[in-house]
């Protein structure tokens, strides 16, 4: 519905079973934001005095705003384009959804987001949704697919052949980012994704978002020079950072 760097308002369909069908709107926001609580035994709370423009009011907060990706970070995915297939493996609030949002609107390859959820499981599915993105970005110079409707899918999208023929006729790299990626746990399915990364065109990757890489050859793949990957550590604001 509309999309700004700020915030961006989609329309879902929802259908509870023994309910009846409605839309339900909601509100994403790109970037993640935090606050921080700064206190000082000598001299309090530190609070800023500011003015909100919606209501027209002024009020004491705590200083609080949306995260940035750090530059550090940026160049660190910047060096792992050889890599098929990069991973970002850390629990939640360490930024990861928004350090892949920066980076994917910085790059010039057309790029598709997707939510895992688990209906991802199901290879057919999963195989379609991937068909579905190569033909989409297949078509695209530059840009960014936000939202990918994989319940719109046909059922006879997803087969090894029509994934495949699809990538056959893909000529320039691309990505495909995604996210919360530790709802994947069918074996078959992560190795479907680990496959899909190594038979794009040269110069495309796949990046995996999760809070735990239980199950997927992360390990192996980055031995292998196949794969790289952004833990805890890596994520985590180094001294300079967090001053800023």
């Amino acid at each position: 519905i509309y999309e700004s760097e700020w915030i961006r308002l989609v329309l879902t369909d929802i259908e509870i079973p023994g309910a009846e069908r409605f839309e339900h709107h909601v509100v994403r926001m790109p970037q993640q934001a935090a606050g921080a609580v700064v206190f000082d035994r000598d001299r309090g709370l530190l609070l800023l005095w500011r003015h909100r423009f919606v209501t027209d009011t002024w009020g004491w907060e705590i200083p609080a705003g949306r995260i940035d990706a750090g530059e550090r970070l940026l160049r660190r995915l910047d060096a792992a384009r050889p890599m098929g297939l990069v991973a970002l493996v850390a629990p939640a609030g360490f930024g990861k959804t928004a350090l892949l949002a920066d980076w994917v609107r910085a790059d010039e390859r057309p790029a598709a987001w997707h939510n895992v959820t688990e209906r991802d499981n199901d290879p057919a599915a999963l195989l379609g949704l991937l068909t579905h993105v190569v033909d989409r970005l297949s078509e695209m110079e530059t840009g960014l697919i936000a939202e990918l409707d994989a319940d719109g899918l046909s059922a006879w999208a997803g087969t090894p052949q029509l994934l495949g023929t699809a990538i056959r006729r893909c000529t320039r790299p691309i990505v495909l980012v995604l996210d919360d990626a530790e709802k994947l746990t069918n074996p078959v399915a992560i190795d479907t994704v680990v496959a899909f990364a190594e038979h794009l065109p040269r110069g495309s990757q796949v990046a995996i978002s999760a809070r735990s890489s239980a199950g997927w050859p992360i390990a192996r793949l980055v031995a292998a020079g196949r794969a790289t990957t952004l833990g805890t550590l890596d994520l985590a604001f180094d001294i300079e950072e967090a001053r800023q």
